[in-house]
């Protein structure tokens, strides 16, 4: 392992260490998606432990286990050295990354875009996505004045999506909006491919 001093600016934050794997080394990784096959691929992670410590590993083997990845990498050889890495934010480069097919977007890619509603107006910014193990959900600031959304990833609510123009056409009614509370509390803040069924690959 070696020990970068900064992160690359465009560095993408695509899962967590949730403990050691095994007697030798191994690190069972949380993926930010269900669908992160890309991740498998990349041959180059680099850790950001809570302290801020930083390190980067090749990866010498990597795999699904249930719904987490398990890994072997280079320079960590036993549970000692792998433990030390729990709580360890996992990033990689995108140009690592494998394209995406058609109607494939990753995290990164709609995270800023303003979601339009069925009318044509502008609802609000997709602040983040989550994962429900089914599909990705955005999640939609939707202003001070109403209460954020969250709209599923699927045909039936998402159209055109222009990663170039940063927006995602829905089928979203403006009129569907809540008020905000008086103290709004806002939602914090990969792959199954069907006909024209936009999907979103990995986390970003």
């Amino acid at each position: 392992m070696s020990q970068p001093t900064v992160l690359p600016p465009d560095a993408i934050e695509v899962g967590r260490v949730i403990e050691a794997y095994g007697v030798k080394g191994g690190l069972k990784l949380q993926p930010f998606s269900s669908t992160a096959d890309g991740l498998l691929k990349v041959k180059e992670w680099v850790f950001k432990t809570p302290a801020g410590t930083l390190s980067r590993a090749m990866v010498v083997l990597a795999k699904w286990h249930g719904d987490v990845i398990t890994a072997t990498l280079e320079g960590i050889d036993d549970r000692d050295q792998a433990h030390a890495l729990k709580g360890a934010s996992v990033w990689v480069s995108p140009a690592a990354l494998p394209r995406t097919a058609a109607n494939e977007y990753y995290w990164r890619d709609l995270i800023g875009c303003t979601a339009i509603a069925q009318d044509g107006l502008a609802l609000g910014s997709v602040t983040a996505l989550s994962e429900t193990g089914v599909h990705a959900v955005l999640h939609v600031d939707c202003g001070a004045q109403f209460e954020p959304v969250l709209i599923p990833f699927v045909a039936a609510f998402v159209g055109e999506v222009d990663v170039v123009a940063k927006t995602v056409l829905t089928q979203w009614q403006r009129d569907w909006l809540e008020p905000a509370l008086e103290a709004p509390v806002k939602s914090a803040g990969k792959k199954t491919h069907t006909n024209n069924t936009p999907t979103v690959k990995t986390v970003l």
